[in-house]
């Protein structure tokens, strides 16, 4: 269907299509994410592109699989961020106190970061949480990171 339309179209309407694509199919702000799946746990990661001035999001999703539940209630529980050199983070740590959802199948944290130099970041993410099913609990550790990325003025990595 896309080649009839613009087989009927003049040259001038291909190439503004082709200059609004990026526009199209990005917003102001886009996001960049990871996922780690585990037998038991998977792990969502998601970070932003923004401009130096402003302040990128950071999401963090646990969520546990099958029989298994996150257990927010007087085990260890604790994200730690270790922003790299030119980053400043809100929180480096991040404990189920600060978790947006109280469900214990899934917690969602939320922090922010700064730079004021322009460039593509990687945040390491070390994740510390128990897991409980109906006949066991076993501790958890595991790491990921998240990708930050601040524009200068003019710039665009979408």
């Amino acid at each position: 269907m896309l080649r009839k339309i613009l087989a009927g179209a003049g040259v001038g309407l291909v190439l503004i299509l082709c200059a609004a694509l990026p526009a199209l199919l990005y917003s102001e702000t886009t996001r960049a994410t990871g996922r780690l799946e585990r037998k038991d746990y998977s792990i969502d990661v998601t970070g932003s592109t923004v401009k130096a001035a402003q302040k990128a999001k950071i999401s963090i999703s646990i969520e546990a699989k099958g029989e298994y539940e996150l257990h927010i209630h007087g085990a260890p529980f604790k994200i730690t961020l270790v922003p790299p050199k030119g980053i400043e983070l809100d929180k480096t740590t991040l404990t189920i106190k600060d978790s947006e959802s109280k469900k214990a199948k899934a917690q969602r944290f939320t922090d922010w970061a700064r730079s004021g130099k322009p460039g593509i970041y990687r945040v390491p993410v070390k994740l510390d949480f128990v897991l409980c099913s109906a006949k066991m609990c076993k501790p958890v550790q595991d790491e990921t990171s998240v990708k930050l990325v601040f524009e200068g003025p003019g710039s665009s990595s979408k």
